[in-house]
């Protein structure tokens, strides 16, 4: 294996790594030295680097949602916290993480039965209106013919 491809892959796995430490590409690439341009190539082009960065990813929001939670039930129940120093926080970190449990859902009201649509739908400007007689018409006849 050649001296770049070697490098390469150490770079991968030292990012994976050290990701989870960061919390950001930008910062992780700091850290180790790689450019955000080799990380964001390595995503788009390398399937099994970009999957193993999502599952990273993704255990990283589930742990911090956890902690959000456990924030938001410490403050709920203890009196000794003042729960304006950091409930609003946790509330929009809860909402940003995992959207499809804590935003507002609007009320929807099922509908059954028949619908029945009526559209207004004005005439073409190249359609003779109904007032309107149309050119009469006639195949093969000249009609300038006196």
């Amino acid at each position: 294996m050649g001296h770049r491809v070697e490098t390469t892959i150490y770079n991968k796995q030292k990012f994976l790594d050290n990701y989870p430490t960061f919390g950001y590409i930008s910062k992780t690439c700091d850290a180790i030295a790689v450019s955000k341009d080799s990380i964001w190539m390595w995503l788009r082009r390398d399937k099994e680097f970009s999957s193993k960065f999502n599952v990273i990813k993704k255990d990283m929001e589930v742990e911090l949602l956890a902690r959000h939670e456990k924030n938001l039930h410490d403050i709920a129940f203890d009196t000794n916290i003042p729960p304006q120093t950091r409930v609003l926080s946790s509330i929009f970190m809860t909402k940003a993480l995992d959207p499809n449990k804590y935003r507002e859902k609007p009320n929807v009201i099922p509908l059954s039965g028949e619908i029945t649509v009526k559209l207004a739908v004005p005439p073409y400007a190249d359609e003779p209106s109904r007032h309107e007689k149309p050119p009469l018409l006639t195949e093969g006849v000249d009609n300038n013919r006196t």
